[in-house]
């Protein structure tokens, strides 16, 4: 099984099934039982959080942030957004999506947040265009580069960017 973003909640190991169209699968922490919850597709960025399933869906016929119950039932979308890297912390979902795009289809990426619920969106940050920064949040601050960028860090209320490393990681 070929798969990424794992998760551990209750004995159980959630992941997306790279190999059967990036759906989600859940298996015991001793590796049986393994089987695929739900028929979403083009699944990314999978996070487990107090019982539910936050995922970003990546797919020409429908893009977003949306939640699901563990049992693979309930699936809403939080965001119609093309959001391309989510984290979540301290129950706030942070995320990557490009702003208006130019003529070659490339645009600038912003840095967001909003509510678990999917209320309250804000935009925090303009990034390179066309390039998707990666992000983490830690300690009341969003680390973030883009690849062989210097990592920089703003505060989780998108003020006082600084950067932590001088050279491109």
């Amino acid at each position: 099984v070929a798969g990424d973003s794992l998760n551990i909640l209750n004995n159980w190991i959630y992941y997306v099934n790279t190999d059967d169209n990036r759906t989600i699968y859940e298996m015991d922490t001793n590796g049986k039982n393994n089987q695929k919850i739900n028929n979403v597709q083009s699944v990314f960025n999978l996070m487990v959080i107090d019982d539910k399933l936050y995922f970003i869906i990546s797919d020409k016929a429908a893009n977003g942030i949306y939640v699901m119950d563990t049992n693979g039932k309930n699936v809403k979308q939080l965001a119609d957004v093309n959001a391309v890297n989510m984290y979540i912390y301290d129950h706030v979902i942070y995320f990557t999506a490009p702003q208006a795009l130019n003529d070659q289809g490339m645009g600038q990426m912003g840095i967001y947040k909003m509510n678990m619920d999917g209320t309250g969106q804000t935009h925090l940050l303009l990034s390179q265009v066309g390039i998707s920064p990666n992000l983490v949040v830690n300690n009341g601050y969003i680390y973030y580069n883009t690849p062989g960028s210097p990592i920089f860090k703003i505060t989780v209320n998108g003020g006082n960017t600084e950067p932590v490393t001088d050279a491109g990681v």
